[in-house]
């Protein structure tokens, strides 16, 4: 076998190889992680072990808007809420 061939063979190709995918895959998990501790953290309330989903947090959204018609101002509102498990 000449040197080239020692060289070569001495490469650690599934180190090399392999790392990045392994460093891509912890990731995509870190990644993963991250979301749902921030979903559950802003569209959830809390439980009290602090652990799973309690219920939805629902919004509500006040407005006030000039009656373009009649110059008066009309308020509403908007309820924004899901269904558990839908």
């Amino acid at each position: 076998m000449n040197y080239a061939n020692r060289i070569l063979g001495s490469i650690p190709y599934g180190t090399l190889i392999g790392a990045p995918m392994t460093a891509a895959v912890e990731a995509q998990a870190l990644s993963a992680q991250t979301s749902i501790d921030f979903i559950r953290s802003i569209g959830f309330e809390s439980t009290d072990d602090g652990v799973g989903f309690g219920p939805i947090r629902q919004v509500t959204f006040t407005y006030s808007r000039r009656n373009t018609t009649d110059g008066t101002d009309d308020t509403g509102a908007i309820i924004v809420h899901a269904e558990q498990g839908a």
